[in-house]
């Protein structure tokens, strides 16, 4: 028998290896000046950390998990190293003496978007034909044309046979 039951599926198929799903880790900061204060938003997998000025650097750590594709930007659109912190969550450091803003967003891949608009146009190519035969279909019908609406149909065994 196996190993393997209902309750085993389901539980972290995406996770990142080595992470601890059971780990509901919040934003914290990592540095020797505790009185730093920084506030973490988080808004679906958009996190915003607002900071204000200290002497030192910090290392934040935000409670989303370090999948390719996330950037950090601050409002002058700087861009933060994204590291892979404790429990493969996102952090990066805030320059000392800075105060702001910091966004952490998802990017997806330029490919990404080069598949859905040829996904799109492929849908196109394969809708319009079929499109315009009930356009011809229904103009000959409107007009009366019989002849016109049979022409367009198959013709059945016994016609093929003779």
């Amino acid at each position: 028998t196996s190993d393997l039951d209902s309750m085993n599926v389901g539980r972290a198929e995406y996770a990142l290896e080595g992470t601890d799903i059971y780990d509901d880790t919040e934003g914290i900061i990592y540095d020797n000046n505790r009185d730093r204060d920084v506030r973490i938003d988080r808004n679906g997998v958009e996190i915003t950390v607002s900071c204000k000025a200290a002497v030192d650097s910090a290392k934040v750590l935000v409670p989303l998990y370090d999948y390719k594709g996330f950037h950090a930007y601050d409002r002058e659109g700087n861009e933060y190293t994204i590291l892979k912190g404790s429990n493969n969550l996102i952090s990066f450091w805030i320059p000392a003496g800075y105060e702001g803003n910091i966004s952490v967003k998802y990017r997806s891949p330029w490919y990404w978007n080069a598949a859905l608009i040829f996904s799109a146009a492929g849908t196109a190519v394969i809708m319009y034909p079929s499109k315009k035969r009930t356009r011809k279909q229904e103009s000959a019908v409107t007009a009366g044309d019989e002849e016109a609406v049979n022409s367009e149909k198959p013709a059945d065994a016994s016609e093929k046979a003779a």
